[in-house]
């Protein structure tokens, strides 16, 4: 899934993007979020389920209970100017993540 976008570029210029987004139902083993994308500015992802989620920024394996942390039932980061794969994992249960690359 994605949207298209019109945004400013750094020299005040317009450009035309799609913005992946989607969702992902978290396993509590280690499992890719989004693969790496050169051209991501953020990545907006939200846990819209009912167990807590970690994430870990690279390829290596997400641990629970490290890393960058989710709450459930709407814990949400904004990860910014990061442009390489994210992981994640929970510890029970099958949350839902949602996200969206901008």
């Amino acid at each position: 899934m994605s949207t298209q976008t019109t945004r400013s570029n750094a020299f005040g210029m317009s450009d035309t993007a799609k913005t992946p987004k989607g969702k992902l139902k978290c396993k509590t083993e280690s499992q890719k979020l989004v693969a790496a994308n050169p051209g991501r500015v953020a990545l907006v992802v939200s846990n819209i389920g009912t167990t807590d989620v970690w994430l870990v920024l690279g390829a290596e394996a997400a641990v629970a209970e490290e890393g960058p942390y989710l709450k459930k039932e709407g814990g949400s980061q904004i990860i910014d100017y990061y442009t390489g794969e994210i992981r994640a994992i929970s510890k029970e249960s099958e949350p839902t993540l949602t996200y969206a690359e901008i």
